[in-house]
């Protein structure tokens, strides 16, 4: 897991990477990326190391934000 943590915090170092980590439960996890497209956000995690070596596997799903704290804009009725 060293290689992918140290994957993800090169990431994150380029802005890329929002958050991310393991779900509490112990199975699985979440990243938020920024990229210009989801087949961006997809070959950057299909490089990953973990996902290189069979350890993760990963699934890349578009998010139209509703509530955005980064940009000051929420949804209201």
């Amino acid at each position: 897991m060293l290689p992918h943590l140290m994957r993800m915090r090169e990431l994150y170092d380029r802005g890329i990477l929002i958050f991310g980590g393991p779900t509490r439960a112990g199975f699985g996890g979440m990243a938020l990326m920024e990229t210009s497209t989801t087949s961006e956000a997809a070959d950057l995690m299909r490089e990953d190391p973990a996902v290189l070596a069979g350890v993760l596997a990963y699934e890349v799903a578009e998010l139209n934000p509703y509530f955005d704290a980064f940009a000051g804009r929420a949804w209201s009725p």
